[in-house]
């Protein structure tokens, strides 16, 4: 895929979606450039692509973020299916972990969790509409995994706990 096929696969319009706590800035075709500042080019435009291990990769393309802690999410271009990766960001390196095989399958999920909440923004506290029983959100997670992968388990798994997690503390 070139970066260009890529472009014309995003949104016309930047959206968020949400699921509980949590959610999923998603870069438009306008706002597509602008997400690369810091990750693939520093604001005064010199290349902050390297070679290394820990670099962030010529490859990788920010299509978007984690609404909560502002980890990227990002598509790389060098594997023929369009993997997502995420990775935490200001720990010196990039160490990426699998969401979704593919570019179709991370859409699909954010579009399905966003269908299961049916929020419009992020929750402070869960409120009636929050999903909690573990067994509708195991049905989730299966979702989840059929849509992005098995390889992408340890992501949709860790979304999960935190959830569950979030649920729990706001109880106490």
């Amino acid at each position: 895929m070139d970066i260009n096929k890529l472009i014309h696969l995003l949104p016309v319009e930047e959206g968020s979606y949400y699921f509980g706590f949590s959610g999923f800035a998603i870069e438009s075709k306008k706002t597509f450039e602008d997400a690369q500042l810091g990750y693939r080019t520093h604001p005064n435009g010199s290349d902050l692509t390297g070679s290394g291990e820990g670099d962030w990769k010529k490859s990788w393309y920010v299509i978007g973020r984690d609404t909560v802690v502002g980890d990227p999410f990002f598509v790389d271009l060098s594997t023929e299916n369009f993997p997502i990766y995420t990775a935490m960001h200001g720990a010196g390196n990039w160490n990426p972990t699998l969401v979704s095989k593919d570019l179709s399958g991370f859409f699909s999920s954010i579009n399905y969790l966003q269908k299961k909440s049916n929020q419009d923004s992020d929750l402070i506290e869960p409120d009636e509409n929050t999903i909690s029983d573990e067994v509708e959100l195991g049905k989730i997670y299966k979702h989840l995994i059929s849509l992005c992968g098995e390889d992408a388990s340890f992501f949709w798994e860790c979304f999960i706990e935190q959830h569950q997690d979030w649920i729990t503390e706001s109880e106490e």
